[in-house]
């Protein structure tokens, strides 16, 4: 009687089995993913600097005013040893131009598109394998990331504005809490948008980094596909619970044939006072590869956070010594609701045609709305 009935309790036993496996993955399932969702638009008003704003002379083609929305979905899931992220966007955009090279004509597109994606591997309790498009930044500065060979522009004086992803593959090395290695191949262009005249290069570059408990510090060897070498590094110092130092720099290969050298440099610090307020310094230096050139750029900032719980304030400074040309930014933003956030972007340019500032831009306002579902 046992063996007969024995088939319909194996059914049972292999049918709550495969309820608690469902069950069980379904928990862990909702445990490991992440999502966050945001809706984002902003209106742009900007003025090209007199008549280079000709397309024969201005070959960024400024629109007057232009306006976008886009959503903003990000996930994250973990599952095993693997973790795989996303960020697909949908934007769409308009634009329209007055008194330039394109006539008084208006555009607008609508883009789907995916800004960043990443699957990870964990090959061992201490290193990590990845593959996918990223935004890879590092570097202490406000004014660019010298020692980054993959992305100079860090993005910082228009933080609602995405910096478009890049393909890289990486291996990630903890051999303990204080020092990680990384090995970074930059295999293709992603969603970067290069200027005509230059073709993608891949790169790859070998990272050392240094965390300890009042400073940091990272060294980057990297190389480029046309022979072009380059060492950087960056480090920080915390030398009291007020004033904070940092430095980030490079060294680089030039494309001449007279193995000359480039050289970038940024220095800085900042000082919080005891109401919040900090006070930023910055002291930039960098060549131009063409004809040696220097750009020697000096920043001064104040901000204030969380003013009535509800007010961020970014005010900015810029200044080139060489050609006297300089560069004002404001970042206002208020959260409005624990789900919405208003935003104000500003920039005035005084200089020129031939200066680094206030050659092809006058000034920018932008003004948005942030909403988190």
């Amino acid at each position: 009687m046992i063996i007969r009935k024995f088939p319909f309790l194996l059914c049972v036993l292999l049918l709550v089995w495969n309820t608690a496996s469902a069950s069980t993955l379904s928990q862990e399932f909702t445990e490991s993913f992440y999502y966050n969702v945001k809706q984002v638009g902003a209106l742009v008003s900007q003025e090209s600097a007199g008549s280079r704003q000709i397309i024969e002379e201005n070959p960024y083609q400024l629109p007057r005013y232009k306006g976008w929305l886009e959503f903003r979905p990000d996930f994250q899931f973990s599952i095993y040893r693997f973790d795989i992220s996303g960020k697909p966007r949908v934007r769409y955009e308009w634009e329209e131009y007055q008194n330039s090279g394109l006539g008084d004509t208006t555009e607008d597109k609508l883009e789907l598109f995916i800004n960043e994606y990443l699957l990870r591997f964990q090959a061992s309790e201490r290193m990590f394998v990845s593959w996918g498009r990223e935004n890879l930044q590092w570097g202490p500065g406000w004014l660019f990331s010298p020692s980054n060979p993959f992305f100079i522009e860090n993005g910082r004086i228009s933080p609602m504005t995405e910096i478009p992803g890049k393909d890289f593959a990486r291996l990630v090395y903890l051999p303990d809490m204080i020092w990680t290695v990384s090995l970074i191949a930059n295999l293709g262009k992603g969603r970067w948008e290069l200027p005509i005249d230059e073709s993608f290069e891949q790169t790859y570059a070998v990272k050392l980094d240094y965390s300890g408990v009042e400073s940091y510090a990272g060294l980057i060897l990297s190389y480029q596909e046309n022979m072009k070498n380059s060492l950087g590094g960056f480090a920080g110092w915390t030398i009291s619970d007020a004033l904070l130092l940092h430095t980030d720099f490079s060294v680089s290969e030039t494309l001449k044939q007279d193995d000359s050298y480039r050289f970038a440099l940024l220095a800085g610090g900042s000082y919080t006072f005891e109401t919040g307020s900090t006070i930023t310094l910055e002291y930039a230096h960098q060549q131009n590869e063409v004809d040696f050139s220097k750009r020697n750029n000096f920043l001064l900032q104040y901000s204030q956070n969380d003013i009535w719980e509800m007010l961020s304030i970014i005010i900015q400074a810029t200044v080139n010594i060489e050609d006297h040309s300089s560069q004002y930014i404001t970042i206002v933003e208020l959260a409005a609701t624990d789900h919405s956030l208003f935003f104000i972007n500003t920039s005035y340019n005084s200089g020129g045609e031939g200066k680094e500032f206030g050659e092809f831009l006058d000034y920018r306002v932008m003004c948005g709305l942030e909403y988190s579902f």
